[in-house]
């Protein structure tokens, strides 16, 4: 997609969103967490437009191939998160 409008990156997120996971998926998950207010509601947004409506519209890949890239590229900061709580590194400072 790659429109900076951010009207047309929501259509075009919802519209990824309602062909991977359905109608009913979209507007209760997505759509009326949007159109509220506070934390939920800027996550529930920058998702539809960034996440969906920029990334997962791009060319070039297909949803499997994205999907599979997405799973790939996680690992490393699960690992990387593991070795921090492990190490102590993220235990809270007095």
């Amino acid at each position: 997609m790659t429109s900076s409008e951010p009207g047309e990156r929501r259509a075009a997120g919802e519209q990824v969103v309602r062909e991977m996971f359905g109608e009913t998926f979209l507007r209760k998950n997505m759509v009326v967490p949007a159109e509220g207010t506070g934390p939920g509601a800027d996550m529930a947004r920058l998702a539809l437009e960034q996440c969906f409506g920029e990334i997962w519209s791009r060319p070039g890949l297909d949803r499997r191939g994205r999907s599979l890239v997405t799973l790939g590229g996680s690992w490393p900061w699960a690992i990387s998160g593991r070795c921090a709580i492990t190490s102590s590194a993220l235990s809270p400072t007095v």
